[in-house]
């Protein structure tokens, strides 16, 4: 949810400090997209996202004990195209998130980004690439990004970019490589 609202430079998706509190998903796209989520209960879409030809949906956790939850990302991982998977360096090998991302192995590409990054170090890009690779998923990128203190950057309105990590790189990943030939070659 923070990454979101840091792509978003608004506070669009509800954050907690304590433990992820989305319940249900939000979408931000751009104005006019039609979406194929109207069948979820809850969804709130956020037409007004400066990435063309890209939805961003923020899903409840993966390793929720809440059925409903999961039965939520089960389903907006079938209508997916590509799939951020996010963890930071304490869940990025849960069981729970793997069960549900096992039967898109091969179906859909996925961007690993690693969050609350506090200090370069590539010991968990390293392991957390290694099992995936070993368990047959493949990577498009990885990114390590700090989005609580890009989207603080972007609330103060400061060009500064420090102790973001590749946050940065995200953001042209999104808007630039990822253009219509791209997303067609994902699909």
């Amino acid at each position: 949810s923070t990454l979101l609202n840091a792509l978003a430079g608004d506070q669009i998706a509800e954050t907690s400090e304590m433990r992820p509190c989305t319940s249900t998903p939000t979408v931000y796209h751009p104005p006019g997209m039609r979406l194929t989520l109207s069948h979820l209960p809850g969804v709130r879409h956020v037409a007004r996202s400066a990435l063309d030809q890209i939805a961003l949906i923020d899903t409840p956790d993966s390793d929720t004990i809440v059925r409903e939850h999961r039965r939520i990302v089960e389903q907006v991982l079938q209508e997916c195209d590509l799939i951020l998977l996010c963890a930071d360096s304490e869940k990025y090998l849960d069981e729970a998130t793997w069960s549900l991302l096992y039967p898109f192995r091969g179906l859909r590409a996925m961007v690993c980004v690693e969050t609350r990054v506090a200090r370069p170090d590539t010991a968990i890009r390293d392991h957390w690439l290694k099992n995936l690779r070993e368990n047959g998923f493949q990577i498009e990128q990885y990114f390590q990004v700090n989005a609580l203190r890009a989207f603080d950057r972007k609330l103060a309105l400061s060009a500064a970019h420090e102790e973001e990590f590749d946050f940065p790189a995200l953001e042209r990943f999104l808007r630039h490589e990822l253009d219509r030939e791209r997303v067609t070659r994902i699909k």
